[in-house]
């Protein structure tokens, strides 16, 4: 009986104990250190990637202590935190590194079109460079196919992509985004935007001639079925309710 009470005693004892994650444990200094980066933030689980893009910006790559160190702050998981950073292609991880002297990283579009307007040269190309702090990469679909080939040095994309430009970029580091000029909404009203949706919304163009339109013109999806877009209006139409339109900047 002595052993039994003795057994519940130390049963008990452990579920008083304060749970801590398995596997690696945060450092105090780093948590400390990565903690002054969000101090002005209310932090969101499903704003993981901005978070990620901070961090990055803040040491030039992402360390994997500091990847443990968020996963305490937003209290995800760890091992979902780094599924996020390794599938894409904008972030980097360090491993098991102290310190490490910040890189940029160059990616080369390797999307069909940039393929077919040189970018595996290009790739090629760059790869036998030599230059401190920079690391050459693959990347996906950068959704520049009418700027082919793309490639993408630190934030800053270089269309119409030549190896000379690209090292050029480099050598000049322009590593930062550019923001090209673009026409305000004022001016866009002013020069008849949006005519012809306010024709729409006034009913001067009925649902069944944008049907119409839209079959006569034999636009279809891009997607193996190739399904045709008029026809797929259409069936919307006819199902009552409120109506969604899912926009997608990149498919890639």
């Amino acid at each position: 009986m002595d052993n039994f009470n003795s057994q519940n005693k130390q049963a008990l004892k452990a579920k008083k104990k304060r749970w801590r994650p398995k596997g690696r444990q945060v450092e105090q200094n780093i948590l400390d250190e990565i903690k002054l980066l969000f101090i002005n933030t209310v932090i969101k689980r499903d704003e993981l990637i901005e978070y990620l893009h901070v961090i990055q910006d803040k040491y030039g790559v992402l360390f994997d202590k500091h990847l443990v160190a968020l996963s305490e702050i937003t209290k995800l998981p760890l091992a979902e935190i780094y599924e996020v950073a390794t599938f894409y292609a904008h972030f980097n991880i360090v491993k098991n590194k102290e310190s490490f002297e910040p890189i940029k990283v160059v990616r080369v579009c390797e999307s069909l079109t940039c393929e077919l307007f040189g970018a595996e040269k290009i790739l090629k190309d760059l790869k036998m460079q030599d230059i401190k702090n920079i690391k050459v990469v693959p990347g996906p679909c950068m959704g520049r196919c009418d700027l082919a080939p793309t490639v993408c040095v630190g934030k800053n994309y270089v269309d119409h992509a030549t190896t000379e430009k690209v090292i050029e970029t480099i050598t000049m580091k322009k590593f930062e985004s550019k923001i090209p000029h673009y026409k305000s909404y004022d001016s866009y009203i002013h020069e008849g935007g949006y005519t012809l949706i306010k024709k729409i919304d006034n009913q001067i163009i009925s649902n069944e001639e944008i049907i119409k339109c839209l079959n006569d013109s034999g636009l279809k999806g891009k997607g193996g079925a190739g399904f045709p877009t008029g026809r797929k209006w259409e069936l919307v139409l006819q199902n009552k309710g409120e109506k969604f339109i899912a926009i997608n900047g990149d498919e890639g």
